[in-house]
């Protein structure tokens, strides 16, 4: 009696295929046509028509899976067309919504830029020039006063400005040095240890609210002129010499210059640790001409008078 088993696959689907085979019968060959998987149209009597079937690798390109379709949960938009999410990316649903949310809670708008004040050049010695430079001065600003104090007392005011009328005016004792400029910097020229201290802008704008804003300026003290001395004016070619730069402020810089330029230094020449004493061993005629030494402290620098040096043969 021949008896027929069907067989299913250890991990069915519902488009799982059965196999059926005779019991007591010799299993048969199977050929490579027959052993590659198919994509039937299913129905009620089982495989349905084989020549109807399409292999499933081709099903899939002659059927793709469309693109999900991602949705904003505010706007109910999809995402794609917000240009969130490109039309042909493919991506969970919660990473579209994450990558939403991230750029709508950190946009923010710019923050409103504010007043500062520099001091140009930061540092600045008696003689010299100061500017209270203003940074980010308010477009609607009508008015603004300049005050040598923290406080906004009138006694203190330096300058003011009217803008709708572009009229500046500065006190008395202010008038020979200092000017104010419609961007609402203040220019202090030669100034002297008496400029140092406190400056306060004080502006207004077209809603009549007020603003102060404070800089310190600090005036040094320039250095004193240095001293140049050699042991020998006149030297012999093949003799040595020394030249030493004497300043009363310490802690200076020293700079060396030969004929008006910085010194070029060979292996002929010496400079001590802090560079005040240069060592000209042996010297050579092409040594000789005028030197002089630099000081400077970062803030002020002065020269020396020159020293005229004479190299003759022995």
């Amino acid at each position: 009696m021949t008896q027929r088993l069907w067989r299913r696959p250890r991990k069915a689907s519902p488009s799982s295929v059965y196999s059926c085979r005779v019991s007591g019968e010799p299993r048969a060959t199977q050929t490579r046509e027959e052993r590659e998987p198919y994509k039937g149209h299913s129905n009620s009597r089982g495989l349905g028509n084989i020549d109807d079937a399409v292999p499933l690798h081709r099903a899939s390109e002659a059927h793709p899976q469309p693109t999900p379709r991602l949705r904003d949960e505010r706007t109910h938009l999809p995402a794609q067309d917000l240009g969130i999410i490109s039309p042909n990316t493919k991506v969970p649903i919660l990473i579209g919504f994450s990558l939403l949310a991230f750029l709508l809670t950190c946009w923010n708008a710019p923050a409103a830029a504010e007043l500062t004040i520099e001091l140009v050049p930061p540092m600045v010695a008696e003689g010299g020039n100061s500017v209270l430079f203003v940074h980010e001065m308010p477009l609607n600003v009508q008015a603004f006063y300049w005050y040598k104090q923290r406080d906004s007392t009138k006694s203190y005011e330096v300058a003011r400005y009217l803008t709708p009328t572009n009229q500046s005016s500065k006190m008395p004792q202010h008038s020979d040095r200092k000017t104010v400029f419609y961007s609402g910097s203040l220019l202090i020229r030669n100034v002297t240890k008496a400029d140092s201290g406190v400056y306060t802008l004080l502006t207004f704008n077209t809603e009549m609210e007020s603003e102060l804003t404070h800089v310190h300026l600090e005036v040094q003290e320039p250095v004193a002129q240095p001293t140049l001395q050699a042991d020998s004016t006149a030297v012999t070619e093949a003799g040595s010499v020394t030249l030493t730069c004497f300043s009363e402020d310490p802690g200076l810089s020293i700079r060396w210059l030969f004929n008006h330029q910085g010194l070029y230094f060979n292996d002929r020449m010496t400079l001590s640790q802090k560079n005040s004493r240069l060592t000209i061993d042996p010297a050579k005629r092409e040594d000789a001409g005028e030197y002089q030494c630099q000081v400077s402290n970062g803030y002020s620098s002065k020269m020396s008078l020159p020293l005229q040096m004479s190299v003759t043969s022995e």
